[in-house]
């Protein structure tokens, strides 16, 4: 068994980033060279990484969550996200810019939130996170490249430690819902029922714009300011109005020459929806991973171990060399010394580069270990897929993360089918419940039950409480050449219609 970890009820991420100044890209404005209007483009994470100010900002991000890991704060507005850098909003208007990408929390919610780089007159960005309260018909309009109106208003909230020079001549933020004409002007805010009928090359289209919040006197108080009820410190947030038309439209060359940067600098940006968490087939990745011939022997290895009295384990750890290549490489895990029968992965997490584990459970006539999947090992694979940090900053591939299980009878592996805030949730809830059931039946069945009960009593409790985002595997073998057992395949055990374990090739 797997030792369980605090990891699960400590995981968030500190943002404490810094930007490169880089002489190139400082912006020395002239009114001569001002473009005018706004210029919307989709970028892909390839073309983002050209933009080397920005992306250190957002690689930054990613950076420090290995080391945040003494934070003992469970929820918080301004930490707990992952950064969606693959494809995001390049917005540009009057010789500055912005970038939008999608954030995910770590615990879902019903928040649209991105984060926000703009750029600034003096060569900086600033970042903040918006989030947004969309209605079902606007999401789908958004979704469809529809999106004409934001009925609700939007939170924004700086994240200061990219700029400790954030409040300077205000009394808070306040993120607006801005109309800008199509190209001819006559498509706006009063005639959105008629925008599918534009046929301007430049349609309208609805912009959020952040404004500073001027005070009333020196010692008056204007609206917005910081936020007494976020958790941590770094952030001046401040709600946004979503749906007034009034003043809200602009004409399609907004903005121009004349208009005052005070009014655009904070950043223009457009929502951006989340996209999925990809997660490509698990069976493709396991096929992967016994293609490697280290991978193959330790597992050979860890099966003649079962059979002792000591839990044995190896890291399936992602190293990244000098010149940016990444392999695997197989550390071996401590073992807990207060429990033999445990090893403990929470130093090799702590390092944000394992992708999984594998190890044995000990012998079940001599021990209390049971030949299968324990509650720790199912919690341990969410713990190695919360702590990775992906090299090259790129999103995470939950089906790339295992947890495996070396024992008399065969070689399993736990990996994630899907994952979603749902399953955080219920893990979160039902983890103790299932953890008590789980060791309640298998006392019951006995240490020496046979693997197909073994592994139905697993299915039946993981389903039970999970759903079914998670598959167990089991391996095949053959003899190769050498006269050595070899994995050539896997087989996904699941529970049919009358509680009987079925075996589904993997293809």
């Amino acid at each position: 068994m797997i030792k369980k970890t605090n990891l699960f009820f400590c995981f968030i991420f500190v943002l404490c980033c810094y930007f490169i100044s880089c002489n190139e890209d400082n912006l020395h404005e002239h009114n001569h060279n001002v473009k005018a209007g706004i210029k919307t483009t989709k970028i892909s994470y390839t073309e983002f990484k050209k933009h080397i100010k920005a992306f250190t900002v957002v690689a930054d991000v990613n950076k420090q969550k290995s080391s945040s890991k003494l934070s003992k704060i469970v929820k918080d507005t301004i930490n707990g996200f992952t950064i969606d850098t693959r494809e995001g909003l390049y917005i540009q208007y009057a010789n500055l810019h912005s970038f939008t990408f999608p954030i995910y929390r770590d615990e879902a919610t019903e928040l649209l939130e991105n984060l926000v780089l703009s750029y600034q007159n003096d060569g900086s960005y600033k970042v903040k996170i918006l989030q947004y309260r969309l209605t079902p018909y606007e999401k789908v309009s958004l979704q469809n490249g529809q999106l004409k109106s934001i009925q609700n208003p939007i939170e924004t909230i700086f994240l200061d430690n990219f700029d400790n020079n954030l409040v300077t001549q205000s009394c808070g933020y306040t993120t607006e819902t801005i109309w800008v004409s199509c190209g001819s002007g006559e498509h706006n805010s009063t005639n959105i029922e008629s925008w599918g009928s534009c046929n301007s090359n430049t349609p309208p289209r609805v912009y959020t714009v952040t404004k500073p919040i001027k005070c009333i006197d020196e010692g008056g108080s204007g609206s917005g300011g910081s936020n007494d009820d976020s958790i941590g410190s770094g952030s001046t947030s401040g709600g946004g109005g979503g749906g007034s038309l009034g003043d809200s439209d602009y004409p399609p060359e907004y903005p121009t020459i004349e208009t005052d940067p005070e009014e655009y600098e904070l950043g223009i940006s457009s929502p951006v929806l989340s996209i999925d968490k990809p997660i490509s087939a698990p069976c493709n990745e396991l096929s992967k991973l016994v293609t490697n011939n280290s991978i193959q022997q330790t597992l050979r290895i860890l099966k003649g171990q079962s059979s002792g009295t000591s839990e044995r384990g190896n890291y399936i750890s992602e190293t990244t060399n000098s010149l940016g290549a990444t392999y695997l490489t197989f550390p071996v895990i401590p073992q807990n010394q207060n429990k033999p029968y445990e090893i403990d992965i929470s130093a090799g997490l702590a390092t944000g580069n394992v992708k999984g584990a594998m190890h044995c459970h000990t012998n079940p006539a001599t021990t209390s270990m049971f030949p299968m999947f324990s509650a720790g090992d199912l919690m341990a694979l969410y713990n190695i897929a919360y702590e990775h940090v992906p090299a090259n900053n790129s999103v995470k591939d939950y089906a790339e993360y295992t947890v495996m299980l070396s024992v008399g009878s065969g070689h399993y592996a736990l990996k994630f089918k899907n994952f979603s805030g749902d399953y955080i949730s219920k893990l979160n809830t039902n983890f103790s419940n299932f953890q008590k059931d789980l060791e309640t039946e298998n006392i019951n069945i006995g240490h020496l039950a046979n693997s197909n009960l073994l592994i139905k009593t697993f299915l039946k409790n993981m389903n039970k409480y999970f759903g079914d985002e998670i598959g167990l595997y089991k391996a095949t073998e053959s003899i190769d050449s050498n006269g050595l057992p070899i994995i050539t395949g896997w087989k996904e055990q699941t529970i049919n219609s009358n509680g009987n374990v079925d075996e589904i090739n993997c293809k």
